[in-house]
Formats: structure tokens, C-alpha cells, sequence
């Protein structure tokens, strides 16, 4: 791009998960500091009205939203036109300019920076498999108590 004289405007990371049902497409969009969208589209109305339903969001609201609304709305950021922005930088470019809810943007960029290094070392299946792992450590550490405290 550079060589036909573009100029970079920048740089913005972000996941998304696609999943098709007959000609419906759903997107999921994980972007650096923001909380996740979900995104239906379908080339038919029939389409996209039984994906709704089936998804059991006919009485959730929705907008057409712009992009940088999501960031202004839960945490009062407004984003310069020009950001770099990653999932690793996210704290240190966007932190100074929360302006409400600090404590839930840090928890949600955490648990993002998480499941980024994840994905991106190919191990998307590990947070399902880790969750497992929790409940069967949880189960067990359980009965252990139980039988600590029938022992008393």
C-alpha cells in the first residue's frame, strides 16, 4: 500500500468469530478495550427475523452503532482518529483516557489480553478445557471438604 502512496492512517487489532446458518452470518467482534458485538446479518428478512428468534434476542434493543460509540458509552473514552491500537497496548494507549468504570475496562482488557495470547498461540480450545479442569478441581476439593469436616 505504501508503494502505490497510501498513508497508514493505523493500526486496529481485533478477533472475530463467524458462524452461518442457511444465508445468515453471525459475527462476534472482540476489539481492544471495548465489550464484545455481536453482529447478524442475512440476505433475507425471513432469515435474520428466525435467527433473532433463535437466538432469543426479539426483545433485546439493537442500533446501528458507530464503531467508536462502544468505546465513549461504558467507559467515556474518546479515541484520537489516528490510534495504534492492540490487545497488549490497550491499557497504556486507551487507560489515561477512561473517564468511568476503571475498574471494569482493566478487568475486561485482562481477560482480552488472555484470550488473544491464546488464540494467537493457536490453543482457542484451552479456555473451554481449562473451565472443565476448574469444575472437576472444584468437585474434588468438595468431597474433600465434606469428608474433613464428617471426620469431626
Amino acid at each position: 500500500m505504501l508503494g502505490l502512496g497510501c498513508v497508514k492512517r493505523y493500526y486496529f487489532e481485533k478477533l472475530r468469530e463467524i458462524w452461518h446458518l442457511g444465508d445468515t452470518e453471525v459475527c462476534w467482534d472482540t476489539n481492544p478495550g471495548r465489550p464484545d458485538l455481536m453482529e447478524i446479518e442475512s440476505k433475507t428478512k425471513k432469515g435474520l427475523e428466525k435467527m433473532i428468534k433463535l437466538l432469543n434476542l426479539e426483545n433485546v434493543p439493537h442500533d446501528d452503532f458507530k464503531e467508536m460509540d462502544t468505546y465513549e458509552e461504558p467507559f467515556g473514552i474518546v479515541i484520537p482518529g489516528t490510534v495504534d491500537l492492540t490487545f497488549e497496548t490497550t491499557k497504556k494507549t486507551l487507560g489515561p483516557l477512561v473517564k468511568k468504570n476503571k475498574q471494569i475496562f482493566n478487568k475486561l482488557v485482562d481477560e482480552q489480553i488472555k484470550m488473544f495470547k491464546l488464540v494467537k498461540a493457536g490453543k482457542k480450545h484451552t479456555v473451554e478445557k481449562t473451565t472443565k479442569t476448574v469444575k472437576k478441581t472444584t468437585k474434588k476439593s468438595s468431597k474433600k471438604s465434606s469428608k474433613k469436616s464428617s471426620k469431626k
